[in-house]
């Protein structure tokens, strides 16, 4: 598997120099370790539930990623992603109490795991190594 993803990055490092607009492609789509893509979404979704540091459930994350990305995704999307998230075990789930300004109906928060911040941190380090040869491609 890390064979394989080294082999497409470097794959990756040959097409950017040769067509620096597909930089752009490239960044919807980013490669983790064990060989499958995380799109877009995913990737915000992810980060969010980091970032809000166990008070994370899907409608916070909405509102969270409306905020600092400029859009607002579905929130069946967002529950969609949390679920594909969970599968791959980048988060955890648990139910939290039932609240009376929810009908009696209890949240599930999620919580980022050890997997998941790999991922993370591994997504920005690809992020930012292709951005930085963009800069040295558009600076000569």
């Amino acid at each position: 598997n890390s064979t394989l993803v080294h082999q497409y990055l470097i794959n990756i490092k040959v097409v950017v120099k040769r067509f620096p607009l597909l930089i752009i492609v490239i960044s919807l789509l980013i490669v983790l370790d064990n060989g499958f893509l995380m799109v877009h979404l995913e990737e915000l979704v992810l980060l969010t539930v980091g970032s809000l540091a166990g008070q994370a459930y899907a409608v916070t994350i909405l509102e969270e990623i409306a905020e600092q990305a400029g859009r607002k995704p579905d929130v069946t999307a967002i529950h969609s992603v949390l679920r594909r998230l969970e599968a791959k075990g980048f988060v955890t789930s648990s139910m939290g109490g039932a609240t009376a300004d929810r009908g009696g109906r209890r949240k599930r928060f999620f919580t980022l795991t050890v997997a998941g911040r790999k991922v993370i941190d591994e997504t920005m380090l690809v992020r930012m190594g292709l951005y930085k040869k963009l800069l040295t491609i558009q600076g000569s």
